[in-house]
């Protein structure tokens, strides 16, 4: 299969080889060096951000108030609910049963995720990479009913929202420059596509449906039916780069912009890798918007708004 040429590029390569005294590519840029996961924020980094705040006395008492709202009857539903997110996160990409059950629930919940799975919406699941397994299955019930979905998503933004007001006031205290309230929290997510010059013609990705000129602020759509912010930077940069990755994205924004689509988090779920500060958001039809910020040095920049 053909190359893209270098001069096609959207991005150019960087290279972690450096010679002695000199930094690499990565290092001149400030971003972190690829490297394999699964990824964690440094705990001395943690402190310093403040996300030390989520101790693990601290969330297991989160969790198992949010675990408290559900019966024994729930219980299947439950465990099926937290199968699937542990298929995410071991692997977003692999179609594992209990992953397209958690999907196969959020596109059975309401008409839109579904048309824009079957006739191609320009934006709205765009790069759904389960698209042909779930295209097959619409006629399914899935195990997680939609009613329970929405439950479990309802209850997650209550115990959330508790969780981060408190985490708002550690920050103000613990940070003066921090004045927000628990909406203004800021929320991070690092985007790759390492195969996306393996061949010509390359198939769209993020940078290809929301590159635009910087100040543009374009209507948003979420390109998945599930999609992982974080609440440190540190780990979004280390998805970012992930396998040497040439087209590289960072998008920012604050809880406001996704505390209406949260599904699951760290805060409430034990599924989530440690260290991670996951929040994982459903797609909605409802568009928000996102502002360009740069698209010109080694990585682009986007704002939610």
């Amino acid at each position: 299969m053909k190359k893209v040429p270098k001069d096609e590029r959207y991005q150019e390569r960087l290279s972690d080889k450096a010679a002695d005294g000199e930094l690499n590519d990565y290092e001149a840029n400030f971003i972190p060096a690829p490297a394999s996961g699964p990824f964690q924020t440094p705990e001395q980094l943690q402190e310093a951000l403040g996300l030390d705040f989520f101790s693990p006395a601290r969330l297991e008492q989160a969790r198992a108030t949010f675990r408290s709202q559900f019966t024994a009857a729930e219980e299947p539903a439950l465990t099926a609910m937290e199968e699937g997110l542990r298929a995410y996160v071991l692997s977003a990409t692999q179609a594992t049963e209990p992953l397209l059950q958690l999907k196969l629930s959020a596109v059975q919940a309401g008409d839109e995720l579904k048309a824009a799975l079957q006739d191609g919406h320009p934006n709205l699941c765009a790069l759904e990479q389960h698209k042909p397994e779930l295209l097959t299955r619409f006629a399914d019930a899935p195990e997680i009913t939609p009613a329970f979905l929405s439950k479990y998503a309802r209850i997650t933004r209550q115990v959330v929202k508790e969780v981060l007001i408190e985490h708002a006031q550690f920050l103000e205290t613990d940070m003066p420059d921090f004045s927000h309230e628990y909406q203004g929290i800021d929320i991070f997510r690092g985007i790759y596509n390492h195969t996306y010059y393996d061949g010509q013609p390359a198939e769209p990705d993020f940078l290809s449906l929301y590159t635009d000129t910087e100040g543009a602020r374009l209507p948003y759509w979420e390109p998945e039916i599930l999609n992982s912010y974080s609440l440190s930077f540190d780990l979004a940069e280390r998805f970012m780069v992930y396998r040497k990755n040439q087209r590289r994205a960072k998008i920012t924004g604050t809880y406001a912009n996704i505390e209406h689509r949260l599904l699951a988090s760290f805060i409430t779920s034990s599924s989530f890798a440690e260290g991670q500060f996951e929040l994982l958001v459903l797609a909605v039809d409802r568009p928000g918007q996102i502002l360009v910020e740069n698209t010109e040095g080694p990585v682009s920049e986007f704002r939610l708004i």
